[in-house]
């Protein structure tokens, strides 16, 4: 038992650091988008008619199509060597459908909170050895679909701004931007959500067999 505490207080901890993370990119990447859109916003009016333009940020892979000039120094023999770009960082402009995807899945990220609440308080229960009970289900489901929630709609708001890029951005002379792809392992996801359904069905079979008892 005390094995497990070590092992849960350590994936709290990490899942944790990684939310707050998550959360800290989230920011400075928002803040970004509004500095650089004061700025877009200075270049296209005058003072007069001066609008804030928000933007916000996008990662595109690419895919080498032709020659292309650029090249690195090697500082060992002193000459150009030549490189090619797999991924690129950019802004664009976010339309309606861009921002509700963001705002929901700023609204998921926050609920994830609640559910690392109510797995610290599935790990207490099973720490002091009240372990299939119907209140644990709860507590494991909440966490379960709260995450599963946030990484599908992280997922549709990446392919709605990868869309808007492909009509907003062109790329350097040389590259084309691929298809879109989330390499995020959705396998996990899948074993978690397996693995507590499992957990609910073993706690009423449990229940089950005490009333037969």
């Amino acid at each position: 038992m005390k094995k497990f505490t070590l092992l849960g207080i350590a994936s709290i901890l990490i899942i944790v650091g990684e939310f707050a993370i998550s959360f800290s990119s989230g920011w400075s990447d928002f803040s970004d988008g509004y500095k650089d859109g004061r700025t877009m916003a200075g270049n296209l009016h005058t003072d007069s008619t001066r609008q804030t333009v928000f933007t916000m940020p996008v990662y595109i892979e690419v895919r080498r199509t032709g020659a292309v000039s650029d090249s690195l120094v090697n500082l060992q023999t002193g000459e150009g060597v030549p490189y090619s770009i797999h991924e690129m960082e950019s802004r664009i402009v976010p339309t309606t459908a861009t921002t509700i995807g963001t705002f929901l899945t700023g609204i998921a990220s926050l609920a994830c909170l609640f559910g690392i609440y109510q797995l610290i308080r599935l790990l207490i229960s099973i720490s002091k050895r009240n372990v299939f009970t119907r209140r644990n289900i709860y507590r494991i489901r909440i966490f379960t679909y709260t995450m599963a929630a946030f990484r599908l709609l992280n997922i549709f708001t990446e392919w709605l701004c990868y869309r808007q890029a492909v009509h907003q951005l062109a790329p350097p002379a040389g590259y084309e931007l691929k298809s879109f792809f989330y390499s995020d392992d959705l396998l996990s996801l899948v074993i978690i959500i397996l693995f507590t359904e499992l957990f609910a069905v073993s706690v009423k079979m449990k229940e089950e067999q005490d009333l037969t008892i």
